[in-house]
């Protein structure tokens, strides 16, 4: 009688388990800058910050959603003080090596193109999607040929 018991109250759990599930969206960041995103749905309002190469997930209510993502101001903020302690590095080359000069100076240009890139994003760019119960679904990031942020949901 307890074993019967002890099986039905395990079936009873797994079935709430299953049945609970909200839908998910992940936003996956292909792109060499931080972005903040903003997951949007029926009462559903979630901010995340996908570093380079990351992905964020947060729930959603079955039916229509949006994400709308754009260059994370921390990233920036964190970029332009990359940019100005290798500048100060350069100030006084004689305390470095060829090599490191060399280094320095391809970050640099790393970084450069990287904030040429959100200059040109800072308005950000959205999709949106419909969400069924238990589902799965992916906002991905990406730069196109020109540098302009596009998002597409699936």
């Amino acid at each position: 009688m307890r074993r019967q018991w002890t099986r039905s109250l395990l079936v009873v759990l797994a079935g709430s388990l299953l049945a609970g599930c909200a839908p998910t969206v992940s936003v996956v960041n292909h792109t060499k800058v931080g972005v903040t995103a903003i997951i949007s749905g029926k009462g559903v309002r979630e901010a995340f910050s996908p570093t380079p190469g990351e992905s964020s997930t947060g729930d959603v209510k079955p039916g229509a959603f949006s994400v709308y993502v754009s260059p994370s101001q921390d990233w920036i903020n964190h970029a332009d003080d990359t940019k100005n302690f290798l500048y100060n590095q350069l100030l006084d080359p004689s305390k470095l090596t060829p090599a490191q000069v060399k280094d320095i100076h391809k970050k640099l240009e790393d970084l450069h193109n990287a904030m040429q890139q959100v200059e040109g994003n800072r308005l950000g760019e959205g999709c949106a999607g419909m969400a069924e119960e238990d589902g799965s679904y992916t906002a991905t990031v990406v730069l196109d040929g020109e540098g302009r942020l596009k998002v597409t949901c699936k």
